[in-house]
């Protein structure tokens, strides 16, 4: 093993480094626009979730008055756990 460091052999090694760096430095680019991709994903599919969900209590509130609708016009009454008739 060599005990000196030359002016040429720390260059080398400087080059070297820094070409190793420049390699991560691209990687971590395309590891952060992978992460912009996903993130606007999952952004669009809370959207969607969200949307859905709306969407489902709207319709269980249609619904649930169109059944209260149907057992009074039936003259049924059913009590609630609050004491309210449907």
């Amino acid at each position: 093993m060599r005990q000196s460091w030359t002016d040429d052999r720390l260059d080398e090694l400087t080059a070297r480094v820094d070409t190793g760096f420049n390699r991560v430095d691209v990687r971590f680019e395309q590891v952060d626009a992978r992460f912009q991709k996903v993130d606007a994903e999952f952004k669009e599919v809370r959207r969607e979730i969200a949307a859905q969900g709306e969407a489902l209590r709207r319709e269980m509130a249609v619904l649930g008055r169109d059944l209260r609708a149907e057992t009074n016009a039936l003259g049924v009454r059913a009590a609630t756990g609050d004491g309210r008739s449907l």
